[in-house]
């Protein structure tokens, strides 16, 4: 049999990427670093990631912050040298690039940054493969100019870049999780052909054995089996929702009360469209006004979860904004 890969995992979490690798059967973990941090003001070691890892994985992940932290000190905290690692693993927090953020249509979240530190990594360690994970707006998004910058690194580094948008769904995920996923080879081609599922799966075929709970409850055979706490709308909400693969903005007009709103002031709709394209072409009045005509008249719109036409604008998601900033130039 031949000897297994090595691979240290940046950003191991709870230990998914890195339990894939270890049930494929050719590789071994030799080091794992996490903060353990969820949010920033939550602290450090709150998610308690590593004891997750650890008891999976038989690793105790070192508690570092990888902004900060050389991939010496990584080395000689595990004791292996840069030519044991054959795989980098890093998928660094993808909290600042989703779309799903508003905040990230304007600002550049500073821990973007850390998707960069993966070149540093591999510059330092020289592995054979750096694997990435991460949502779709680090290729395609306002802030892909991060990954433009890991992909001229590694380029100069002797390395192949492999990048492709998929929806995991498609490859056995019970779950539709649209993800960039990164490849690099050291000193040679590669491309990526994943063989996919015929049928997907859904929740009901991963947990579907698990029993039923009541709201708030937790299984006496299985700690980890609990059942959240939810009451009144939210509850009311969950019920709503079509089964086998629907959401929230599958609700009809008369559910409208139950859609998620998240307020949109009136100074934040005025900062989106100083950094918006339209900025050069329509006057702030303008871009107000047709926002307005459209969060009123636009169905599409109000699929997205807009439960109200009136300041303070109440949206569920930045999209609106987004199609009154496109509408401005017709």
């Amino acid at each position: 049999m031949p000897p297994k890969l090595k691979f240290v995992d940046l950003f191991s979490c709870g230990g998914g990427m890195s339990s894939g690798f270890i049930r494929q059967g050719s590789f071994q973990t030799i080091g794992a670093v996490d903060l353990e941090v969820a949010k920033p003001s939550h602290g450090i070691g709150a998610t308690f990631c590593n004891d997750t890892y650890e008891r999976n994985l038989g690793l105790r992940p070192m508690s570092a912050d990888l902004a900060i932290t050389t991939p010496d000190e990584v080395a000689s905290h595990f004791g292996f040298t840069a030519s044991d690692v054959d795989v980098l693993i890093s998928c660094a927090p993808c909290t600042g690039f989703s779309q799903k953020q508003s905040r990230n249509h304007i600002k550049d979240d500073r821990r973007n940054q850390l998707v960069e530190r993966a070149a540093d990594f591999a510059e330092a360690w020289r592995p054979k493969y750096v694997v990435i994970e991460n949502v779709k707006e680090l290729l395609r998004g306002r802030h892909k100019h991060h990954f433009q910058a890991l992909h001229e690194r590694l380029a100069q580094l002797g390395y192949d870049v492999f990048a492709e948008i998929h929806d995991l769904k498609e490859f056995g995920l019970p779950q539709s999780r649209i993800r960039s996923l990164i490849v690099a080879k050291l000193n040679g081609t590669f491309h990526l052909e994943l063989p996919r599922v015929n049928k997907h799966r859904t929740v009901r075929d991963a947990i579907g054995h698990l029993p039923a709970l009541q709201a708030g409850a937790t299984s006496q055979k299985d700690e980890m089996h609990t059942c959240p706490n939810l009451k009144g709308v939210s509850l009311e909400r969950m019920k709503a929702i079509p089964r086998n693969g629907g959401s929230w903005i599958d609700l009809t007009e008369e559910q409208a009360h139950l859609r998620m709103d998240r307020l949109m002031s009136l100074p934040t709709i005025l900062q989106f469209w100083k950094t918006a394209r339209v900025r050069r072409r329509t006057s702030p009045l303008a871009f107000l006004v047709r926002t307005y005509q459209i969060l009123r008249t636009d169905n599409a719109v109000w699929r997205t979860g807009c439960v109200s036409a009136s300041p303070p604008f109440s949206c569920a998601r930045l999209v609106n904004i987004k199609i009154a900033a496109i509408s401005c130039g017709r």
